[in-house]
């Protein structure tokens, strides 16, 4: 369900660099196959076999991706086409824009287990809501639909989800 985990970081960190490297493409739109998820978040089953110093390599690379993408010399752009939870609202939090589908489901659920996001959500939430926005009042914890009020605190601009949806 298009979780996080080194092979695909692997993967995006030369598809990066190779986006960066040309000048041909002016905007990167970034989503998840199908309609389910756009980022469910890390492989929990990839991170429970990490030792406590892989856990911190993986977040650190996590972290260069997120920023790569912060800092690309073009618009980036999330099309969030269902769950973007964990890592998955990371990504999106590191685009420029976030377009949502009704479908669209927002949050950060690792804090209920006493982690904090690994791939730099704090500061870009921090960022991307303002220190007095929705934060001070919904907890990233609890997921968040696309269609609720607080959520539109997650995305630039939502649609529905139809056979004509292309990101």
């Amino acid at each position: 369900m298009n979780a996080l985990n080194n092979a695909l970081f692997d993967e995006l960190d030369q598809a990066l660099d190779q986006v960066a490297a040309d000048p041909e493409i002016r905007v990167l739109v970034l989503t998840g196959a199908g309609e389910k998820a756009f980022v469910a978040g890390a492989d929990i089953v990839e991170l429970s076999r990490m030792t406590p110093l892989q856990g911190k390599n993986f977040s650190r690379k996590g972290q260069k991706i997120f920023s790569k993408i912060e800092n690309l010399p073009i618009p980036a752009i999330a099309a969030v086409n269902g769950y973007a939870l964990g890592g998955g609202s990371e990504a999106a939090l590191a685009c420029d824009f976030i377009y949502a589908s009704e479908k669209a489901m927002f949050g950060l659920p690792e804090i209920t287990l006493g982690l904090i996001p690994g791939f730099g959500g704090t500061q870009r939430l921090a960022r991307w809501w303002g220190l007095t926005g929705p934060g001070k009042w919904y907890s990233p914890a609890k997921t968040s639909p696309r269609n609720r009020p607080v959520s539109t605190a997650w995305s630039t601009r939502s649609a529905p989800l139809t056979s004509s949806w292309k990101p």
